[in-house]
């Protein structure tokens, strides 16, 4: 689940058009505070699709 500080913060704020659920992205092996390739991928289109439906 989306943290729900992100989700409160996203609810008060007029400029927030969605928030991503972005805790299943495949993270890098050696540093996993960054998504690696195949996770960078998946935001991008994650972010596309949200961008999209607008």
């Amino acid at each position: 689940m989306v943290n729900e500080a992100k989700v409160k913060r996203g609810a008060s704020d007029a400029n927030t058009l969605a928030v991503i659920e972005t805790s299943k992205y495949e993270l890098n092996s050696q540093d996993k505070l960054h998504a690696s390739a195949k996770g960078m991928i998946q935001a991008g289109t994650d972010l596309f699709h949200a961008i999209k439906n607008l």
